[in-house]
């Protein structure tokens, strides 16, 4: 008993008996100041979701700032968990002075895992978030903490990493740390026979079904493509007051477009506060934010140039991210339960050369080049669906015209970067008094269709990057007509504002355009209708062979839902 383990399982045995799951949770976070276990963490976490916080309330920042102080001098364990439910300021001279308070509460694993939450690698980008970061790190080691020993890197991080400062944060926080705690860094405790049956008994009072829970989130993974799985995980973890039940609901009803105001709101906070556990044992293999689709991750970008393809949350992965390295992809994508993902994007030359030789990419919908320089990519055997090429569309057009892949995409997409000297209000669509490359355009668009072998050409105007949604102003979808050339225009407007649009219709070779489809995603006032019409209509008027129209703009098109991000908490 007189050993640190022999008092942390006395402790747990008081948890054990304890006569509410509060007074369970303070015995439990007592267990961990003796015996700093991640299962004592995970333990203390799922305690604290099953006692839901307010956090603190104020008219202003300040004012909020100031209560916070006043609740967190008392240094009551009891508080700690509406201080920690009180979001940050964007302030690192205020996370600091938070830093000193909680640090007065002593060794608890509740204020360990909101700290690494709050650690996203975006947050507090300063010489002062620096020497935040600094102390955070120190103080939970000191704690004995192996989770925050697990989030140190031990060596620099590869140049042109995709995360943001990563190099200057690794000299500025992380090097001085590990000078300063070479050779005894916490590492995970074993725990004895009688420790872990007392957890498995703790774990079954916060939560009778988790056995359950598990088996469904196995099923979950075993099928990721099937909503029946998760509908049924939902309401087996909203029954035993897991709030990604509720999380997972609400994510279906975002799909169907039934969410209220009041409804996506509370899925945004939902998110905020757990999105970092939901992340689960993608953390450190993937860099936030990431896209979550049906209460899964759904979208993600690699942080690490060897992904670990044994972990079960890969299976929900629809569409990865390489970052821009240059690294192999054929194993990891090979390994099973990574079927379900459809499209790679920033992808290096060499990583795609790699993949050419090594990985029939047939099964992908989408594959996007993250820059194009480097070698000429070997002929692949196989035929792509979706090729995206970003960056200036005159040099992607020259890059693919001189490539082996000719002939072996189906289908091309471009991004077309409008200039904008000035703002224009919505709705204003002349823009030929300003100066434009977009003529440029229009000839690359005839080069393409004579030479480029194409099924289909898209040019989206204005183009956003991952994690947003790949879209634009306006989205111009050539495809093939009778005569074998790419002469169908789908027109479709997908925001209020159209720049650029009428120089690039008339820029256009004129025998181009046999059939014009336009479309809006917004909702336009006849006015806003018969303007555009005009205008179009006006830019293709050198079209000699436009012979079909197919006009309608008084109902909008259904817009694809916007994508739920979490960019850390």
């Amino acid at each position: 008993m007189n050993t640190p383990e022999g008092h942390a399982r006395h402790v747990l045995e008081h948890a054990k008996a304890a006569a509410s799951l509060e007074e369970a949770l303070l015995f439990v976070c007592r267990a961990w100041a003796l015996l700093p276990s991640s299962q004592l963490s995970r333990l203390a976490q799922a305690l604290s979701q099953a006692l839901p916080a307010e956090a603190i309330s104020g008219a202003t920042q300040r004012l909020r700032e100031e209560r916070w102080h006043e609740v967190a001098s008392a240094a009551d364990p009891r508080d700690l968990p509406t201080l920690l439910a009180t979001p940050w300021t964007k302030r690192p001279a205020d996370a600091i002075a938070r830093l000193e308070k909680l640090a007065r509460f002593g060794p608890d694993p509740r204020i360990v895992l909101a700290l690494l939450e709050l650690d996203t690698g975006q947050r507090f980008l300063s010489g002062a978030g620096n020497r935040f970061w600094g102390l955070v790190f120190e103080q939970l080691l000191d704690w004995g903490s192996p989770e925050a020993a697990a989030r140190i890197p031990q060596e620099p991080p590869p140049r042109g990493a995709p995360l943001l400062f990563a190099e200057a944060r690794f000299a500025n926080i992380f090097q001085p740390i590990l000078a300063a705690w070479s050779g005894r860094f916490p590492v995970e405790p074993a725990l004895d026979a009688e420790t872990r049956r007392l957890l498995v008994l703790l774990g079954e009072r916060v939560s009778p079904n988790e056995a359950i829970a598990e088996r469904l989130l196995e099923a979950v993974w075993a099928d990721p493509s099937s909503d029946g799985p998760r509908l049924v995980l939902a309401d087996a973890l909203a029954e035993a007051g897991d709030p990604r039940g509720e999380f997972i609901s609400l994510q279906f009803a975002h799909e169907r477009g039934e969410l209220t105001l009041g409804k996506s709101e509370r899925m945004g906070r939902l998110l905020a506060a757990s999105g970092m556990r939901w992340v689960g044992d993608l953390a450190g293999q993937v860099a936030l934010p990431v896209v979550f689709r049906r209460g899964f991750v759904s979208e993600a970008r690699l942080a690490t140039r060897q992904p670990d393809p044994e972990r079960r949350a890969w299976s929900t992965l629809e569409v990865l991210d390489a970052g821009g390295l240059a690294l192999g992809l054929s194993t990891f994508l090979a390994a099973p339960g990574l079927e379900k993902i459809h499209s790679i994007l920033g992808v290096s030359v060499p990583t795609f050369i790699e993949l050419a030789r090594r990985c029939p990419l047939e099964r992908l919908a989408l594959l996007e080049f993250a820059s194009l320089a480097g070698p000429d990519v070997p002929v692949p055997s196989f035929r792509l669906h979706s090729l995206r090429l970003r960056g200036d569309t005159e040099n992607a057009v020259s890059w693919y015209l001189g490539s082996s892949l000719v002939g072996r995409i189906a289908r091309l997409q471009l991004d077309v970067t409008v200039p904008a000297p000035f703002a224009s209000s919505p709705g204003r669509l002349v823009s030929e008094r300003r100066p434009s490359r977009l003529p440029r355009v229009g000839a690359l668009v005839g080069e393409l269709d004579a030479r480029g072998k194409l099924e289909c050409l898209e040019l989206v105007a204005s183009a956003t990057v991952w994690p947003a949604r790949w879209a634009g102003t306006f989205r111009l979808t050539f495809s093939r007509d009778e005569r074998g050339r790419l002469g169908r225009l789908a027109l479709l407007l997908e925001a209020e504002e159209w720049e650029g649009l009428e120089v690039l219709l008339r820029a256009l070779p004129d025998t181009l355009v046999t059939h014009l489809t336009l479309r809006s995603e917004r909702r336009l006032s006849p006015a806003d209708r018969e303007l555009v019409a005009e205008v179009v209509d006006r830019a293709l008027a050198a079209q000699r062979e436009l012979s079909g129209r197919d006009v309608a703009l008084a109902h909008p098109v259904p817009r694809p839902r916007e994508p739920v991000i979490y960019e850390g908490a």
